[in-house]
Formats: structure tokens, sequence, C-alpha cells
């Protein structure tokens, strides 16, 4: 009796330490410290960071592919731009009408203030990505320091983005501004 109790037990303490060791592997993050534009922000493993691929863009991270093949839509970039002379209000004001003006179809679903540094908007559009039209969702968190505004945009399709809303919100919640 006793040594089926003592199976019993390290057969659930086995158990139960295969069961923690999985999620604390899918908490192990990737770090991009950007010096020359000023932030750290960290990813979870698997995304595809691209530092600094197109003009004024410092980085973007594509989420993972889920199968081989797979083209990825989904998406978080960030922008750093510099001496830019507004204060977050007007500046935000100005980015409503940058992207009003520049965007197909776009439509503000939701404006507020995420923290004490950050304003952000959540709006619809039309995208082309590569040959397709994409119906688009995309959530931008917006933080000044000084005369520098930082970005962060995260997009998916309409359809994906309560799929990646949290993930989005985690990594935009990992962004720090260095010193």
């Amino acid at each position: 009796m006793q040594i089926a109790g003592r199976q019993m037990f390290f057969a659930v303490a086995a158990a139960a330490f295969f069961l923690t060791v999985a999620p604390l592997e899918a908490e192990i993050v990737q770090k991009c410290v950007n010096k020359a534009d000023g932030f750290s922000i960290e990813f979870p493993a698997g995304w595809e960071l691209k530092e600094n691929p197109a003009e004024g863009v410092s980085l973007v991270a594509f989420r993972p592919k889920e199968k081989p093949g797979e083209s990825v839509y989904e998406r978080l970039e960030i922008v750093s731009l510099r001496g830019v002379g507004e204060d977050g209000e007007d500046f935000l004001e100005k980015r409503i009408a940058d992207l009003s003006d520049n965007l197909t179809a776009f439509a503000l679903v939701a404006r507020g203030r995420e923290d004490p540094i950050a304003n952000s908007l959540t709006y619809t559009f039309t995208d082309t990505f590569f040959t397709l039209k994409v119906l688009a969702k995309a959530k931008q968190w917006i933080f000044q320091r000084g005369d520098r505004i930082y970005i962060l945009t995260a997009r998916a399709t309409v359809k994906s983005f309560p799929k990646y809303e949290e993930a989005f919100g985690q990594i935009a919640g990992g962004f720090q501004l260095l010193k």
C-alpha cells in the first residue's frame, strides 16, 4: 500500500513539474534595445524582428507563422519621430487627420489614454498588402518624451485582431523609454 502511495505521489509530482515547465518556456522573450532611438521592447519567442526595415521605421515584428508557407499579416511596428513640435493632444489630432487622409476606408473605433504617458487610437481601414486588399484593424500607442514621439502600431486583419489583441497589448506594455 505504501509503495502504491509513493508511486502516486511521484506520478503527481512529475506531472506537476512538466505542467509548470511548459508555461515558463512560453514566457521566454526576446528583447530589442534600440539605443539610437532610445527605447527597448520585449516580444514573445518566435516573433520575427526586423530593425530599421524602411526609412523612418525603427522596428517591425511579425507574429510567428502557425503553419509552413503561411503569409503573415499581423505585426507590430515602431516609428520614432523627432522634432514634432506639438504636445500630445495636438499631435493626436493631427495623427487622426493624417490617418484619415492616407488610409482607404479609415474609421476611428476608439481613442483613449492607456497610462500617464501613452495615448491610444484604434481604427479600421483597407490595406493593400502586397497584391491583396485586406480589411484591417490597428491599435496605436503614442508615447512622447521631449521632442520625440514614438508610435507603436499593432495591425491585423479585422477577423484575426481579437486573437492577437492580448499579445499586442502585452508587447506594448513592455515598451520602455531609455534614460
